[in-house]
């Protein structure tokens, strides 16, 4: 059996955004499935969609091109963050619970939150 949850919205520089959030019965996953109709813009911008685990204290393993790694325990600035490559997908995890991330047409992944510091699309290179 599969039960799912389809959520259809405006958003800025689309004709349409729909968002399934799918379970199937006997599998231990959550299936998201984000379908974005983009506008033709031309000017620099960029479509950022967030996901928040409630991992408490997490360790990130990142699996990127050539190699596993696991993300620093620092906090990254905002520049830093803006795009961490994976070819699979990470792992999000601490002592108690785990998740494992993967996603078949993004691969580019933000850490600490979504920012806006994309070169020339933000005049303030402090804003987050």
């Amino acid at each position: 059996m599969v039960v799912s949850l389809i959520a259809e919205s405006d958003a800025p520089g689309c004709n349409s955004l729909s968002r399934e959030v799918r379970l199937v019965d006997g599998i231990d996953r959550v299936e998201i499935i984000n379908l974005i109709d983009k506008k033709a813009v031309r000017s620099v911008e960029g479509v950022h969609i967030g996901f928040s685990f409630n991992v408490p204290n997490p360790v990130v393993h990142i699996n990127s091109p050539g190699t596993i790694g696991q993300r620093r325990k620092i906090s990254f600035p905002a520049r830093a963050r803006t795009g961490f490559a994976s070819n699979v997908g990470w792992t999000i995890s601490d002592e108690q619970v785990g998740v494992t991330w993967s996603t078949a047409d993004a691969p580019l992944m933000e850490i600490d939150g979504l920012t806006a510091n994309i070169p020339r699309s933000q005049p303030d290179p402090n804003a987050t």
